[in-house]
C-alpha cells in the first residue's frame, strides 16, 4: 500500500496505513468512524469542511443523522485535547461545519519508513555500510 500518508500535528503523527494515532510514542485508541473523520480534517487543514460532505465520506451510503457527526467531532476533541498553545484543533462554523485549524505536515510512508529504519537501530551498531566486504555493487544499488 505504498504512496499512504502520514500527518503530523502539534504532539500527535497519524499514520493511514496502520491507522494508527500517536501522541508521541503511545498509541492513541479511536473508534473506525472518528479515525476516518480525523483523516479526512488532517486532509484539508484550514479548510471549512461541510456537515453534509463529512457525513458522505465517513458514512458513505448511510442514512446517518448530523448528531452522529456531532458526536464523533466531541469525542474527537475529548482524544486530543488542547493544542499547546490552548486551542481546539477542531473549529465548528455553525450551521455549516467543521474546520481543522491546527498546523499539519504531510509526509509518504516511505520517507517515515526511512526515519524509522534509521531511529530503530541501537546507537552501538553502525549506521553506515562501512563495514561490508565485497559487497560494492548491492550497497551501490541500496
Amino acid at each position: 500500500m505504498s504512496g499512504q500518508r502520514l500527518f503530523a500535528f502539534d504532539r500527535y503523527r497519524l499514520d493511514e496505513r496502520e491507522r494508527q494515532l500517536r501522541r508521541g510514542t503511545q498509541v492513541v485508541s479511536l473508534p473506525p468512524k472518528v479515525f476516518d473523520l480525523l483523516t479526512v480534517l488532517v486532509q484539508h487543514p484550514g479548510r471549512l469542511l461541510e456537515k453534509q460532505q463529512l457525513l458522505d465520506e465517513i458514512w458513505p451510503g448511510v442514512a446517518v443523522e448530523e448528531g452522529s457527526l456531532a458526536r464523533a467531532i466531541s469525542s474527537l476533541r475529548r482524544v486530543l485535547g488542547p493544542t499547546s498553545d490552548g486551542r481546539d484543533y477542531i473549529q465548528t462554523v455553525a450551521k455549516r461545519g467543521y474546520r481543522f485549524i491546527s498546523n499539519v505536515q504531510e509526509t509518504t510512508d516511505a520517507a517515515a519508513e526511512g526515519e524509522r529504519s534509521a531511529t530503530a537501530l541501537p546507537p552501538s551498531l553502525p549506521t553506515t555500510a562501512g563495514g561490508f566486504v565485497g559487497r560494492q555493487v548491492e550497497l551501490a544499488q541500496m
